[in-house]
């Protein structure tokens, strides 16, 4: 059987470049939760909580294509910005 490596910091590395992506596209956190239909709070919980709030797949998704990346740019390891 083949042996797999998984990341267990996938989830910490999503919601920091969801805050990432958005400040260099200049979107707010308010018009990215509007636009993907979630509240404020809920998107802010989960970047502040490094992604431990959780957060749907079809959101992380919706959240990729508002700020006009890819989801592998959305699960690329941190790179300081």
């Amino acid at each position: 059987m083949r042996s797999y490596e998984f990341r267990k910091n996938i989830i910490s590395t999503v919601s920091y470049n969801v805050d990432k992506y958005s400040k260099l596209k200049n979107i707010t956190l308010e018009e990215l939760a509007k636009s993907v239909g979630i509240s404020l709070k809920s998107l802010e919980n989960f970047i502040s909580s490094s992604g431990k709030s959780g957060m749907s797949l079809i959101n992380i998704y919706k959240i990729s294509i508002v700020l006009g990346v890819t989801m592998d740019d959305l699960v690329e390891e941190k790179e300081p910005f």
